[in-house]
């Protein structure tokens, strides 16, 4: 089709981003449905008088981790956007909130690395048998 411009390819840190969002966005909708599935499970535990502890508390540990890693996010990008304002103006204040921005990213990333332990245990560790 003659006359016709393709339209502009995105760069890398676009695709970066618009990916890190579509991720951030389906952890938290997996956050919810776990809390509904854990809601659930604990209805049926009270009304049935039957519960698999193991896997309540494993509802409830990936429940605890991913609004974590959910919080944390929210507000390390709070956190940047009040420095990139302030980048200019207070260059100190910006570099502190970015420093704190820093440490708020590695708590996210390491209730992901929670998360992977509960749902990838170690292979070296024993299986236990349900009775």
């Amino acid at each position: 089709m003659a006359g016709r411009r393709a339209a502009p390819r995105r760069s890398a840190l676009e695709r970066g981003v618009v990916g890190a969002a579509r991720r951030a966005r389906a952890l938290h909708q997996a956050r919810i449905a776990i809390k509904r599935a854990r809601y659930s499970l604990e209805r049926l535990a009270a009304s049935e008088g039957t519960a698999d502890a193991s896997a309540l508390e494993r509802l409830i540990a990936v429940q605890e981790l991913l609004g974590l890693r959910h919080d944390r996010n929210l507000a390390r990008d709070l956190v940047l956007r009040a420095a990139e304002r302030l980048q200019f103006s207070q260059a100190e204040a910006a570099r502190w909130l970015r420093d704190l921005a820093r440490q708020l990213g590695q708590e996210a990333d390491e209730a992901v690395e929670g998360l992977r332990r509960i749902v990838e245990p170690d292979a070296s560790e024993p299986a236990r048998a349900n009775p």
